[in-house]
């Protein structure tokens, strides 16, 4: 089993905005190679081709959060 991509983001409803001197306000977080979940010994991944004895770099995760404003 294995997470490899996920986005989530939230834009404040305008009707909160409306007092304040921002038009449109964004908050989102996006990841990538999140979860493997596997029975193969540790350091070992599954989309490695056969034969190869795992010889590969090893999948690197990442994650950025973010905000988006308009002014």
């Amino acid at each position: 089993l294995r997470l490899r991509n996920v986005n989530f983001g939230y834009s404040l409803p305008s009707a909160v905005l409306d007092n304040v001197f921002i038009s449109h306000l964004r908050v989102y977080f996006s990841g990538q190679n999140l979860f493997t979940w596997d029975k193969l010994p540790e350091g070992l991944d599954p989309l490695v081709p056969n034969g190869t004895q795992g010889a590969y770099f090893p999948a690197v995760s990442s994650y950025t959060f973010g905000l988006e404003v308009k002014f």
